[in-house]
């Protein structure tokens, strides 16, 4: 028996295999990933196609059809792992002769290896994009490719209670200012309060809506607006008696929570790299092959949206 490729055993991790025929497995591996990547399309494995031209039957490793639109792609796959070769040119020019008769919107090569200069040079003619699928390496990690997103948050609110003082001419004052001022430190009890400035007059609650429209300083325990040295300033706890100030601060201390949030992909579930020369970067993750399944009639079949997982994370919270 001919030893397995590195795919034939990936693939047996996830799917059971219909068939001994060489190559197989990985096929169903490109079905898998190529349903991955077009969410949206269609996915067969191993589809008779009639040529257009011809009428002559065409077995077609992978069809992608996109839904609801008139676009059909196929893909020619080749595991090479055992021997290392490259794709040369005689896959590529047979493969062009069913692309020829079938008339696709899009046809792809994908192989485990590469390609050679000739067959790179007449897939490049006739249209054929050529792609590999390979295992993904850890060395994958340090070529660009993010793999943790660090975001830190700062939360503020405004701690229960409301600050208010006053600076009064008079110190006697206090007293009856205190004694007429409401107890809760809701806007609608201090509606009717009065604070003029010198120039206007506002209600407390006035003013803490303002300052709520206002940003805060970064890094202040209290949001408030101050004013001091005032001439001619007053303040009327009810909308009665007036008492002279000469300087006031109204506001509400802040809370302030930070969270430094890292997300990381681990690295140990990317199993497979689907790239090309034309920027083309897909990296296939274990729950990926593990979600998607694949019929008798070879049609992937993808899992619930909330099952669809491309990245697998670990998330990490310190408040």
């Amino acid at each position: 028996m001919p030893p397995n490729s590195q795919y034939d055993q990936l693939h047996d991790r996830y799917h059971q295999i219909r068939t001994t025929k060489g190559g197989t497995r990985y096929e169903i591996l490109a079905a898998v990933v190529f349903a991955a990547y077009e969410q949206d399309a269609v996915v067969i494995h191993d589809l008779r196609l009639i040529g257009d031209d011809s009428g002559v039957p065409h077995q077609i490793d992978v069809v992608v059809e996109r839904a609801g639109k008139p676009f059909r792609v196929l893909i020619e796959c080749k595991d090479y792992d055992i021997s290392g070769d490259d794709v040369g040119l005689a896959i590529v020019r047979d493969f062009y002769g069913v692309v020829d008769d079938i008339h696709p919107d899009a046809a792809w090569i994908i192989t485990c290896n590469g390609f050679t200069a000739d067959a790179r040079a007449y897939a490049k003619a006739k249209g054929i994009r050529l792609a590999t699928l390979r295992l993904f390496q850890d060395a994958d990690w340090s070529n660009g490719r993010i793999n943790t997103t660090g975001v830190d948050f700062t939360f503020i609110t405004s701690d229960p209670g409301m600050i208010l003082t006053l600076r009064t001419v008079n110190d006697a004052d206090r007293a009856p200012i205190l004694a007429g001022l409401p107890p809760s430190i809701s806007l609608d009890q201090v509606d009717h309060t009065e604070l003029h400035d010198g120039q206007r007059t506002r209600s407390i609650a006035d003013i803490l809506r303002s300052l709520n429209r206002q940003p805060v300083v970064p890094g202040s325990t209290r949001h408030v607006e101050a004013r001091a040295d005032l001439e001619r300033a007053w303040f009327s706890p009810n909308g009665g008696k007036r008492y002279p100030i000469t300087a006031y601060e109204v506001g509400y201390p802040l809370r302030i929570y930070r969270a430094d949030i890292r997300i990381g992909a681990v690295r140990s579930a990317a199993r497979l790299l689907l790239l090309d020369d034309d920027g083309l970067d897909f990296v296939v993750w274990e729950d990926t092959l593990s979600a998607y399944s694949i019929t008798a009639e070879g049609r992937v079949i993808a899992p619930p949206p909330a099952v669809q997982q491309r990245v697998q994370t670990t998330m990490t919270s310190k408040l």
